[in-house]
């Protein structure tokens, strides 16, 4: 016989069967409504032990921010599908509105006098005129609505200061309208705040040490003196400080391994932690807040590494590479964009090819 609470309703029971049966009823009710409930609340507080949550006597629910990630930019370096008409190395780059002058240089036959005009875009480059005296080797600066080239060197070193300005939209004129101290080739040239700063240099001599300043390419003052001096430096600004990274040293030509600091209000030359190996000849240009020095001759030879200076060490990381060993490059930034133009390649002749460097996203161009 089945136990009271099995048996079919139609049989009888008595009054003690019923009341078990009433219970046992009401517990199978609670068991099947309760479960779906107690789900519900584990799900909504976060029963299932998520990161962030905190539940307590006397505390609150909280959920933890999500962390934002910051992508670092990433170098893209190219060769640009154009190339200058000539082979060039050694020349005054500069920025010509958004265009890039080149002012003479060194060809594979002699030294160049002439001015180009390229369009970056298309690679197009114009003959906008002629230099009043051939240099290679010199420093160059733009001052108001005209360029200025400092010094360099042909068949000697020159102290000439040549300005030049459009006459009209396609054709430049220049002239000598000055000189230099002394002789000076072989110099770098970094802009600040209308202040030109030359830096470094040669006078066939000598290598020079002194620092000069201008704001009119007429009158220079000396503000610093490198220790060591000097030839063949890289040179960039950030900050009010003035870097200059590595040259040639004198008498032996060797590659520099010094990072000097040269702070623009007082003038203080520091020299920050040397670099493992010597560089010179190298290119630098500051981009998003970052200076970047990009290949040069290290050991007699070309190099095609791409650098990040460290303002506080002076230390070099490297970043990058150029799509091959470039040294002597004409630098200029136009826009986002930096243009190394011309230069040598190991063998110390001068190219035609330019190479681009800008900074995007990974994977995003």
């Amino acid at each position: 016989m089945p136990p009271p609470w099995m048996r079919p309703s139609g049989m009888s029971r008595s009054p003690a069967m019923q009341r078990i049966y009433l219970r046992r009823r009401i517990v199978a009710g609670v068991v099947v409504i309760g479960i779906p409930i107690l789900v519900i609340i584990l799900v909504t507080r976060g029963g299932g032990g998520g990161s962030g949550s905190k539940v307590g006597t006397g505390a609150t629910t909280t959920t933890s921010p999500r962390a934002t990630t910051t992508v670092p930019p990433s170098l893209i370096v190219a060769a640009t599908s154009w190339h200058l008409p000539v082979p060039l190395a050694r020349s005054v780059v500069l920025p010509v509105n958004t265009n890039i002058g080149v002012f003479g240089g060194l060809t594979t036959a002699a030294t160049s006098k002439t001015i180009y005009q390229i369009d970056p875009v298309t690679g197009i480059a114009t003959n906008v005129g002629s230099m009043t005296a051939a240099v290679h080797d010199a420093a160059g600066a733009v001052i108001g609505s005209n360029y200025y080239v400092f010094g360099g060197g042909a068949a000697t070193e020159s102290a000439s200061v040549q300005q030049f300005g459009f006459s009209n939209s396609d054709h430049m004129i220049g002239s000598a309208i000055g000189n230099l101290p002394a002789k000076r080739a072989d110099a770098a040239a970094v802009t600040v705040n209308g202040q030109v700063y030359l830096v470094g240099g040669f006078d066939g001599k000598q290598w020079l040490a002194d620092v000069l300043s201008t704001t009119d390419a007429k009158s220079f003052t000396p503000q610093a003196q490198l220790k060591p001096a000097v030839r063949y430096p890289a040179v960039a600004v950030l900050n009010n400080k003035l870097y200059v990274i590595g040259g040639e040293l004198s008498p032996r030509q060797a590659d520099a391994t010094t990072i000097q600091q040269i702070d623009l209000q007082s003038f203080a030359v520091a020299n920050l932690s040397p670099l493992p190996v010597g560089l010179s000849h190298a290119s630098a240009a500051t981009l998003n807040d970052t200076i970047y020095v990009f290949g040069g001759r290290s050991g007699g030879h070309a190099i095609d590494t791409i650098s990040v200076l460290s303002p506080t060490t002076g230390q070099l990381q490297v970043v990058g590479h150029l799509p091959t060993p470039r040294s002597d490059m004409g630098v200029t930034v136009v826009g986002q964009t930096v243009y190394l133009v011309g230069g040598e390649g190991d063998t110390a002749k001068p190219v035609n090819t330019v190479f681009t460097v800008r900074l995007g996203t990974p994977g995003g161009g």
